[in-house]
């Protein structure tokens, strides 16, 4: 997979999701299955930083996983790791066990980030729901933010065409309400 990343060009993302395969089977294997990402991730970053792909940790939802569920713990992940092929993600979706605002992230681990998903917390595409994405685009607008947004949805009952188009739409209008 890296390499298939690098062959599209630098700077292309991994993103480490994978709720089912980094799952742990009881709460008490929660920190074996940490080191286990840890490891796997230090054996990946030579290549991963040879290919100049950025492998992303991404933390998930509680519900989706109990293996790294907030910013926090998916920087504590790549600060671990300790390589410049390593880093995390701003998910709207998978902030459900987040203390801080959206805002509040994007500060404190803006040196990391390196790949925003955008989506309704429910799943469905951004503007279907009432998640409020000015904050967000505001403090990726405060820390100069110039990596890839993308549209992440769970929910295709509306076509891909209809979640591109309205997705497109709304998150112009957002963009163009701050400015």
């Amino acid at each position: 997979m890296i390499d298939l990343c690098g062959d599209l060009g630098a700077g292309s993302v991994l993103v480490l999701g994978s709720a089912r395969q980094r799952a742990a089977a009881s709460p008490a294997e929660v920190p074996d299955a940490v080191a286990r990402l840890v490891e796997g991730l230090r054996a990946c970053a030579p290549r991963a930083q040879a290919a100049r792909v950025k492998v992303l940790m991404e933390p998930l939802a509680p519900h989706l996983c109990n293996v790294v569920t907030t910013l926090a713990e998916a920087m504590s992940v790549v600060r671990r790791v300790n390589s410049p092929a390593i880093a995390t993600i701003f998910d709207t979706h998978n902030t459900a066990a987040e203390n801080e605002s959206p805002r509040e992230l994007v500060l404190r681990y803006r040196e990391h980030l390196a790949h925003v998903h955008l989506n309704e917390m429910d799943g469905r595409h951004p503007g279907a729901g009432d998640y409020d994405f000015r904050p967000l685009f505001r403090a990726l607008r405060e820390i100069r933010y110039r990596g890839w947004v993308s549209v992440e949805v769970f929910d295709f009952t509306p076509g891909g065409r209809t979640i591109a188009e309205e997705s497109y739409r709304y998150l112009r209008r957002v963009e163009a309400e701050l400015g």
